[in-house]
């Protein structure tokens, strides 16, 4: 059985910066919206997710690979994580 029949599309694309206040007036002026912010209490990193239609960005300002804008990471939307992940 392949994942593909749990996955139903792209839930975000990470992306790393060095100044989260920057790029989410970044995103902000192109049309985006701010849905969630949070800090990761493991590591104190500031987190936004920026929703424009079904496209959602997630940035943050600690854990990147070291370049800003730099896609580090997509997540998928599943209905069965556990099943797609024994795929």
């Amino acid at each position: 059985m392949a994942a593909e029949q749990w996955v139903t599309g792209i839930q975000h694309i990470g992306i790393s910066t060095s100044d989260i206040e920057k790029t989410v007036r970044f995103y902000e002026k192109l049309g985006f919206s701010t849905e969630h912010t949070n800090v990761v209490p493991s590591n104190e990193a500031r987190v936004a997710f920026l929703r424009m239609g079904n496209l959602v960005v997630e940035t943050y300002a600690e854990g990147g690979n070291g370049l800003d804008g730099a896609i580090n990471h997509f997540a998928l939307d599943c209905t069965d994580i556990e099943s797609a992940y024994t795929c």
